[in-house]
């Protein structure tokens, strides 16, 4: 049985002792410790953590010395880790927040506390050498706290400070993008709403190179206003102002930045 300085060394006393020799090897060398007789017992005290000894040990009398047992090895505990550090917490998108933190020393897990907005508290283990945690399926604007500790087979840190913010990054992409001619000039471009913390959408308009049949670079052709809700669908209409081959995509935006495009749609010939 071992602590992180100290290594307990036990035996069974034998008859007609007069007491024992507990030889102990380590990279330092070997020394030997002289114990009395019905001794069962001995703590090899004083030593760093993740220290490793090896043990054996023989019993006295006037007649002489008994062979050495067989050899054991213990080592000693790691400390507790440290509380980690530099603790963060941060708005990824609209529904996810990363947790992050430094990484500490002599840690096997790290625990993730999570308290809902609702006051609910659950945890999250991860392992060793794991410096952030991704926390999904959120909804804007709910404010979330975390605390992270480290822990080994010694012990468990203290948490950190609590560090705690609401999933509000750049919008979720809008998906089911369409484009439908109302007009030989008009398209009616519509998508799905996947966001809730847009504050516009921008719609994105490729062009076919009738010479080389190449589709250009999404271009910015036209805005909308945000929708009410997830799940909800927008439209609008546009005209290209001239005649050509084209296809759409939609985005969504906010103050942190621009969704990524949805999948454009099928293509649509307008004539003038």
């Amino acid at each position: 049985m071992s602590g992180t300085s100290t290594i307990n060394v036990r035996w069974v006393d034998v008859a007609s002792e007069n007491g024992y020799i507990l030889e102990i090897s380590s990279t330092a060398g070997v020394s030997e410790v002289a114990l009395p007789s019905g001794a069962t017992t001995y703590s090899d005290a004083g030593l760093a953590p993740l220290t490793t000894r090896t043990y054996r040990i023989r019993s006295v009398n006037d007649a002489g010395l008994s062979p050495f047992s067989a050899a054991v090895s213990a080592t000693t505990q790691a400390p507790i880790p440290d509380v980690p550090s530099n603790v963060r917490a941060t708005p990824t998108n609209s529904t996810t927040i990363t947790v992050a933190w430094t990484d500490v020393a002599n840690e096997t897990r790290y625990n993730v506390e999570r308290t809902s907005p609702t006051g609910v508290v659950s945890i999250v283990n991860l392992a060793a050498n794991v410096i952030s945690y991704r926390h999904t399926g959120l909804v804007a604007g709910d404010i979330w706290r975390y605390r992270v500790r480290a822990s080994n087979a010694t012990g468990a840190s203290a948490w950190s400070a609590q560090v705690s913010t609401t999933p509000d990054g750049p919008p979720v992409a809008p998906t089911l993008a369409t484009a439908t001619l109302t007009s030989p000039s008009t398209v009616s471009i519509g998508w799905r709403d996947n966001a809730s913390n847009e504050v516009a959408f921008e719609i994105g308009r490729q062009t076919l190179n009738p010479v080389n049949r190449r589709w250009g670079a999404t271009q910015v052709v036209a805005t909308a206003a945000a929708l009410p809700g997830l799940g909800t669908t927008g439209t609008v209409s546009y005209a290209p102002g001239a005649a050509g081959t084209y296809r759409f995509q939609v985005r969504a935006t906010n103050t942190r930045g621009n969704s990524a495009w949805s999948a454009v749609t099928a293509q649509v010939v307008v004539t003038p």
